[in-house]
């Protein structure tokens, strides 16, 4: 074991200052010490130092993570003058126990560890969203660094409480210290841990962060005190490091070997071998059980959830139903706590946590799908930066490295059933998101037809799934101008990533919807005949690039017969070129080099000269 005391100090800090190239003057200086002190403890002349001078230390020779640890080791446990070790009560109560052993999260809890030992840190709040698996983490965190604090811990469940007053009362109720006649609650709990090296666990805060004060008090009275605060949203303290905690670790689609290591399928399999004993998945199980992890993210209580179903339907049916209804995830055991019971009960709870502000926007952020910009929030849903960062703090968002929000789908799917209880608004929403990336597409059919093409494929590939889900909506609605306006981006988009089955479905579907409402208008409707013809004409393309020539020839027929009638050369042309090329699989070439003839010549007066190439290059 190294020693640990004044003169272990010493050596240590005087190790690091060397290694840092410091005098005891610049040190000094640096740390805000004087000189003398320094000195005094290089030379194990002073007693071991409060966690405060460490900590300024520490940060005056910009120390690593381990080397704060190996500092902060060589510090003797701080004892109250003139008290034996053996003659003070501990504090500390016990930790809950759990069901069983915690998976995964190794990544998570070497980097508490580190937070553990360090004396830079005093607060750490763990954030994210219920059923996320902050509790459970910081038990176990708590559980492997107990060892470093003189008097213990103390874990203290806020769930129950009502209201911040009762905070204080409550965590000298698991301290088992005993509160006084008429005094102040919070001013015996802080006189009772002022001398004390004890770590608090406050548990659920997010429902009482008007007691963020007595947290801070805490830290400022009572030196060798570290707190782990789990909470759906931060308590915005200066002392706070905040650590997000996100889903367990899942298979991505496509991958089919080695699924049954990821952390979220190891915990699926035992939380289903605890309601089968025999449960064994069978080979083609194994990518149903990831779509599922998949399917709510890697949250712990999700999959709980979700594996309580084993015995009464196969895992292909228990992805399926979690898909289509969040309802489906209700079967939690009956000990759960009350707010755990079911996903909508965890997320009722957190709900009631926002401001109507924040609720109305989280509605129609639900819309969005795959992730969105600030841009698209502000457009679609009128979210300020104000309402975001809110929301991020609540942890209805998250924020990737590139600077996209993301919502947790089982969050999302919450948030639309929310959204779609007004159908009004639920439209609005929509209506607002189809044409926001309507316009997306159109802007960029420029760039995918230019030296910047590969940047716009980009661009897109990250909105994609809100570029599926805004064609769709146009396309349900039947709205024309909408198809129109995004018909030629999303072809340029989807036949330079090569996925002509796609274009081909997308396109029947705006047919589809066209020709449908086309049967029951009672006048001619211009701008829906020329959307139809631009559709025709495009779902031809696809066909065409897929084998299937003879109902291609025909959907262009019907095309280039409606654009001759509309006078809409540039669409004309388009619907030619295509048109040539299966009377060229037919060998009639003259007929083939007429059509090419005219459509160079429609495109070119049009100004198109890059869909013009097509026709020279096909001459």
């Amino acid at each position: 074991m190294p020693k640990r005391g004044a003169s272990a100090f010493g050596e240590q800090l005087r190790r690091f200052r060397r290694a840092a190239g410091l005098t005891q003057e610049q040190l000094a200086e640096r740390a805000g010490l004087s000189v003398a002190g320094v000195s005094a403890l290089e030379r194990g002349a002073k007693a071991s130092p409060q966690r405060e001078t460490v900590c300024r230390l520490a940060e005056a020779l910009a120390l690593a993570p381990a080397d704060r640890q190996r500092l902060a080791g060589a510090v003797a446990v701080r004892r109250p003058p003139n008290a034996a070790r053996t003659t003070r009560p501990r504090l500390a109560g016990c930790l809950p126990p759990q069901p069983g052993p915690l998976i995964g999260r190794a990544r998570e809890l070497a980097g508490l560890a580190a937070l553990l030992v360090d004396p830079a840190c005093r607060l750490v709040t763990l954030v994210g969203p219920g059923g996320i698996g902050k509790t459970r983490l910081g038990i176990q965190a708590v559980a492997d660094g107990c060892e470093h604090f003189a008097d213990g811990v103390a874990f203290v469940a806020l769930a129950p409480l009502r209201s911040a007053d009762l905070l204080a009362p409550a965590i000298a109720d698991a301290l088992a210290v005993p509160l006084h006649g008429q005094g102040d609650p919070r001013e015996q709990l802080l006189a009772a841990l002022r001398e004390r090296e004890v770590l608090l666990v406050l548990d659920n805060f997010e429902h009482l962060l008007d007691g963020a004060a007595l947290v801070a008090a805490i830290l400022r009275s009572a030196p060798g005190v570290k707190l782990i605060v789990t909470s759906r949203e931060r308590l915005n303290l200066r002392e706070e490091w905040v650590v997000a905690i996100e889903g367990l670790g899942v298979p991505t689609e496509g991958v089919d070997s080695g699924v049954d290591t990821y952390d979220a399928v190891r915990l699926f399999v035992e939380r289903a071998r605890k309601v089968q004993a025999r449960f064994a998945p069978e080979p083609a199980e194994w990518s149903h059980i990831a779509h599922i992890c998949r399917l709510v993210g890697g949250m712990p209580l999700g999959i709980e959830l979700a594996a309580a179903w084993v015995p009464v339907l196969p895992c292909a049916e228990i992805a399926w139903e979690i898909a289509g209804n969040l309802d489906f995830l209700a079967t939690a055991p009956r000990d759960a706590p009350e707010r755990h019971r079911d996903m909508r009960a965890v997320f009722d709870h957190s709900w009631q946590l926002l401001a109507e502000q924040q609720r109305d926007t989280f509605r129609r952020l639900a819309v969005f799908r795959g992730g969105f910009g600030r841009a698209a929030a502000t457009e679609v849903a009128g979210a300020s930066l104000f309402t975001l960062s809110a929301l991020l703090g609540k942890s209805f968002l998250r924020r990737t490295p590139a600077g996209r929000y993301e919502i947790h789908e089982l969050l999302r799917q919450y948030g639309e059933g929310r959204l779609n209880a007004d159908p009004d608004e639920a439209r609005r929403a929509h209506d607002r998101h189809c044409a926001y990336y309507v316009e997306f597409l159109a802007q960029r059919e420029g760039q995918l037809r230019g030296r910047e093409q590969q940047s716009a494929l980009d661009a897109i590939d990250a909105e994609l799934e809100n570029v599926r889900t805004a064609w769709h909506w146009a396309t349900e609605k039947g709205n024309a101008t909408l198809i129109a306006r995004a018909a030629e981006g999303l072809w340029l988009y989807l036949t330079g990533r090569g996925r002509a089955w796609e274009g081909e479905a997308a396109f029947a579907r705006a047919v589809a919807a066209l020709e449908a409402a086309a049967s029951t208008a009672t006048a001619v409707d211009t701008p829906r005949e020329v959307a139809l013809g631009m559709a025709l004409a495009r779902q031809a393309s696809y066909q065409f690039r897929l084998g299937a020539y003879g109902p291609a020839r025909a959907l262009l027929a019907r095309s280039v017969a409606l654009f001759r009638r509309l006078d809409a050369p540039r669409e004309l042309g388009f619907a030619l070129n295509f048109l040539a090329a299966t009377t060229h699989l037919e060998g009639n070439y003259a007929e083939e080099q007429r059509l090419l003839q005219e459509s160079l010549a429609l495109l070119w007066a049009a100004g198109d000269h890059w869909c013009a190439a097509y026709s020279l290059n096909d001459l």
